[in-house]
């Protein structure tokens, strides 16, 4: 078992037990076609949040990859590829197509692929 505290990001709140919920999701003011506004209750102040959150994570902020949860393992970046490498490495994830003609002009190579 981990000796680590439990992992708390914005938007979470934590009960004493460790147990974790998810405080409910912010007011969307405006979407952008990058962005969503969210409502702040700071003077003179805007918040936005990405679209992905709004519109597949219920207006959440990403938290734990699914790969992640009981591994024991910090929610970062190089830990995800980790347990991706792990759990996808013998698969094959590269295709190779065969190079039916090639054409040289000075220093440029043009390739026509099968």
């Amino acid at each position: 078992m981990s000796t680590r505290a439990p992992i708390a990001p914005e938007g979470v709140l934590v009960s004493t037990d460790g147990s974790a919920a998810l405080a409910p999701p912010p007011k969307v003011l405006r979407m952008q076609t990058y962005a969503a506004e969210i409502e702040c209750t700071e003077p003179e102040t805007r918040h936005w949040m990405h679209r992905w959150c709004i519109e597949k994570n219920g207006g959440h902020l990403a938290l734990i990859p699914p790969m992640l949860i009981g591994t024991d393992l910090q929610p970062t970046v190089s830990n995800v590829f980790k347990v991706a490498a792990q759990k996808h490495g013998s698969k094959n994830c590269m295709g190779v197509r065969k190079i039916e003609m090639q054409h040289i002009e000075g220093k440029k190579q043009y390739w026509q692929k099968g």
